[in-house]
């Protein structure tokens, strides 16, 4: 891995005359345009994987998206401020931002709209892989294979990677930007390392609110600079102001809730040798994109086993081999160090964080390994060796073991969910404000779409979750609020309100729009909590 970019490309040999000057001279062009050229081809082929996925019945906006759909409206609206995912101290909201500038220009509120900028940090992710890459990686072409791994998947890359779930794809961003940041600093002088020093401190910072599990990254990338900040202590200055800078958004979680914000997404027993099961087994093949949500289908789970062995095996074997270099970085000396000794140093680093959190237990997609694809993708594309034919032929295979299986699972999942729920809210919520309803109890997974489809329309208030606790108690106040059930992602809830009902004794009015069944006129007026449905008032 210590061959130059201009390794690839065999050097003039002297006395050649014009044709081999002419041979040169393309080969050069080769080498420094085919690989742009790759990219180029991925960030379209990437994008258009990604639309096709969003466009399926499998890329319906689920309840949790939902969630970040409200709090976009609302920060456009003026209404309100999030710093968190809403209702939690952790999974910032940085990406709903954006979203909110999109809904405040006047672009339609919905479900593919809400993804737009998911789906721009996707792409530019692939573009910084590429560029990346060509710090740590032997050449171009490796680069741009790396750029090429990611816009393909692996499946949850797809999957999770342009849905609206909080800050998953922006911290793919943050860390290869501050990958940029600390890779250069040496380099540059003057202004331009200042720059590239804070703006490392404030990404640094920043990824405490976005998602810890990054660290396994910006460790060793903080460990890379510690040489050029103590020779330049004006680059330090400017990475402690980043940092501190970075810290703000902390402070004033601190005054408006009156605690720290902590990453607690739940816990569920679990314990360091069953999440290490878990991580070479289930998590680990679905990380992989060898195994749909939940591990299964995908490729056989004796051959996802194996495969997930072999990475582990190769990346041991890869530290043994760069031992020298990583003894460089972690007593932050200069001579002997190679950067792709950073990408090796993240392996064990979130192996280490995923074993030892006790918040890892949940299983059905690896989404506290997200952060890791960065380093998998170039981990990947280092393997190839920087021969003329064994090595593109290497990356081709790569490229089919990674491009196959997520475009398959795409196409073989695209219908595994209702169609149409969306449009048949959208209608309910129509024929509720035509008739003068206001108020709406409903399922989680429901009342988070029903809000968004709804806008300033309705009030819902969900009955379990409560992302909104002034929703929920404008509605737990209002005399006769409907009640509401919907097939969709996540949710089938319509039977067990119609039995909560019925069982209980209650008349009522039934009606159903598509997917999406109204519950009115009830009495008496119960509450449903007072019929086993949800959960009462905090």
């Amino acid at each position: 891995m210590s061959a130059s970019v201009e390794d690839s490309v065999a050097p003039a040999e002297p006395g050649r005359g014009d044709d081999g000057a002419v041979e040169d001279a393309e080969a050069t062009l080769l080498v420094r345009w085919g690989p742009s050229a790759v990219v180029v081809v991925a960030v379209v082929l990437g994008a258009a994987l990604r639309i096709w996925f969003l466009l399926t019945p499998t890329g319906a906006l689920d309840g949790d998206e939902a969630v970040t759909g409200i709090m976009a409206h609302r920060i456009a609206e003026g209404d309100d401020l999030y710093l968190f995912f809403a209702g939690q101290g952790y999974n910032s909201a940085i990406e709903q931002y954006p979203q909110a500038l999109l809904f405040a220009l006047g672009v339609p509120e919905g479900a593919f709209t809400l993804r737009l900028p998911q789906l721009a940090m996707a792409l530019v992710s692939i573009v910084l892989l590429y560029r990346v890459g060509l710090r740590v990686l032997a050449t171009r072409w490796h680069a741009a294979l790396a750029a090429a791994l990611f816009a393909f998947g692996p499946y949850p890359v797809i999957w999770r990677g342009v849905r609206s779930s909080g800050s998953y794809v922006a911290e793919i961003v943050v860390m290869l930007v501050a990958a940029l940041c600390a890779l250069s600093l040496a380099e540059a002088e003057g202004p331009p390392r200042l720059v590239r020093a804070a703006a490392f401190g404030v990404l640094f910072g920043a990824t405490y609110q976005l998602n810890p599990a990054a660290y396994a990254m910006l460790v060793p990338l903080g460990a890379w600079m510690v040489p050029t900040l103590w020779r330049d202590r004006r680059a330090l200055a400017a990475t402690a102001a980043g940092l501190v800078v970075s810290l703000f958004p902390l402070g004033y979680w601190r005054l408006a809730a009156g605690e720290v914000p902590q990453p607690t997404p739940g816990t569920r027993p679990s314990t360091p040798l069953s999440r290490w099961g878990d991580l070479t087994d289930e998590i680990g093949r679905q990380f992989l994109g060898l195994a749909h949500l939940a591990g299964r289908p995908g490729w056989p789970v004796g051959l996802g086993r194996a495969v997930v062995a072999l990475v582990l095996v190769a990346a041991a074997v890869a530290l043994v081999q760069h031992r020298r270099s990583i003894v460089a970085v972690v007593t932050f000396r200069t001579e002997g160090r190679h950067p792709f000794t950073l990408v090796l140093l993240a392996v064990p680093l979130t192996v280490a964080l995923y074993v030892g959190s006790k918040y890892a237990w949940f299983t059905t997609e690896p989404r506290y390994l997200f952060c890791a694809y960065p380093v998998l993708v170039l981990g990947l594309a280092a393997a190839p060796p920087a021969r003329r034919w064994w090595g593109p032929l290497t990356g081709v295979v790569l490229l089919g073991l990674v491009a196959v299986p997520s475009v398959w699972l795409v196409a073989s999942h695209a219908d595994e969910r209702p169609e149409g729920r969306d449009e048949d809210l959208e209608e309910a919520v129509d024929l509720l404000v035509a008739e003068g309803e206001r108020f709406v109890y409903a399922d989680y997974w429901t009342a988070m779409n029903l809000q968004f489809e709804a806008g300033d329309r309705l009030t819902v208030g969900s009955l379990n979750v409560p992302r909104f606790a002034a929703d929920r108690a404008a509605v737990d106040a209002a005399p006769d609020p409907v009640w509401v059930a919907s097939a969709g992602v996540n949710t089938d809830d319509r039977g067990r309100m119609r039995d909560a009902l019925e069982e209980a004794g209650v008349e009522h009015r039934e009606r159903t729009v598509g997917l999406v069944t109204i519950f009115d006129q009830i009495d008496p007026d119960v509450r449903p909590w007072e019929i086993g449905l949800g959960e009462p008032p905090p």
